[in-house]
């Protein structure tokens, strides 16, 4: 049986994209997968597309080009990665959402872009056998807002990369503090930066908190639109270091080079860097909404992202107790113990079991 995978998030940073390579790097057998829309990945059959993931020939290639192509390779089962199956053809259809953030948070998007998610993702997700969910706040939205039947949607945790850990080698460390000129201990926020991660409050919490302690803050990650009022706060303040997107062996060693990470978000689909700072030895605070406890579990302090004085506090308590931090860490350690690429797989595996034996 020939399974194919829609892996044009390959092709763009983010979530979907450290997803679509865990998956597929720990997928066994890989000649049972053809790929689609990449060039190569690994060892695995790839049959590759020009046209790109925001381009207005999308919906041609999803529902035209595609279907095609997976006729002609005796495709019987096409996994969409990131929320897209072809509207025709006659094979099943497994699509992953992670969530609907243009549906909760309208303003911060495109018109051509909601004019996708409000008219032609639902039907997508009409067309789907079966519907994996990042989390089970996804899975929620999911039949809250577009009335997906419960039955129909199987939620598949997340994972942290492997790579993230903590690192002993205090000289590959402090080459890290070198290359980014890091002289004062810091607080640190990794993601990208838009009205949505809430940096405008992650600001306004560290400027209550620097005249207090000598600490800095340092910031990872692009600028994505409408992002500008937060830009500005960020370049006014010279305590706070803009880093940019950096590699990923460089973040590891920011996770565990940072006293606190600090990521109170308005909302996420799951919310891997939680997960990343605790892999590798950070204490974390996050929000108390969406899906981020549910992923955080015990291993980290949950504030109300709408409230900068939780989380001035949290991050204060962090900084001054010993004892908190060393619980937090702990707590984060064995909180990564529930989550893992390869039960991932096993369960993605069993979906495509179960859509094939329907009749």
């Amino acid at each position: 049986m020939k399974i194919g995978i829609d892996v044009r998030a390959l092709n763009v940073n983010g979530g979907s994209k450290t997803y679509a390579e865990n998956l597929l790097s720990n997928l066994k057998n890989k000649k049972d997968f053809i790929l689609f829309g990449v060039k190569k990945f690994k060892s695995f059959d790839c049959i590759p597309t020009k046209v790109k993931n925001d381009s207005v020939l999308r919906l041609f290639y999803e529902n035209f080009i595609l279907p095609i192509q997976i006729k002609k390779y005796n495709i019987k089962i096409l996994h969409g990665i990131k929320g897209v199956v072809p509207f025709f053809g006659d094979f099943k259809k497994v699509v992953t959402v992670h969530d609907v953030i243009p549906l909760i948070y309208p303003e911060q998007f495109k018109f051509k872009d909601l004019f996708y998610w409000k008219f032609i993702f639902p039907r997508y997700l009409k067309r789907a056998d079966k519907i994996i969910a990042s989390s089970t706040n996804t899975k929620n939205d999911l039949m809250r807002l577009l009335n997906i039947p419960k039955d129909k949607i199987e939620v598949i945790l997340l994972a942290p990369d492997e790579c993230f850990k903590p690192m002993r080698n205090k000289v590959l460390l402090n080459k890290i503090k070198k290359k980014y000129s890091i002289k004062n201990k810091f607080i640190f926020y990794s993601g990208s930066i838009n009205p949505r991660k809430n940096i405008k409050r992650v600001i306004e919490s560290f400027e209550l908190i620097k005249d207090k302690m000598n600490y800095d803050l340092i910031i990872t990650g692009g600028s994505i639109w409408k992002s500008e009022e937060e830009m500005n706060l960020i370049k006014n303040n010279p305590r706070i270091k803009l880093l940019g997107l950096i590699p990923k062996e460089d973040l590891i060693a920011l996770y565990n080079l940072a006293e606190v990470y600090v990521y109170p978000s308005l909302y996420e689909g799951f919310g891997l860097p939680i997960l990343e700072a605790q892999a590798c030895g950070c204490p974390v605070i996050t929000s108390n909404v969406s899906s981020m406890p549910e992923v955080a579990g015990k291993g980290a302090l949950l504030v109300n992202p709408n409230n900068t004085n939780e989380i001035v506090n949290a991050t204060e308590k962090i900084l001054t107790s010993k004892r908190l931090r060393e619980n937090l860490i702990k707590r984060g350690f064995e909180n990564i113990g529930r989550f893992s690429w390869k039960k991932t797989v096993k369960e993605t595996l069993k979906i495509y079991e179960g859509v094939y034996n329907e009749k």
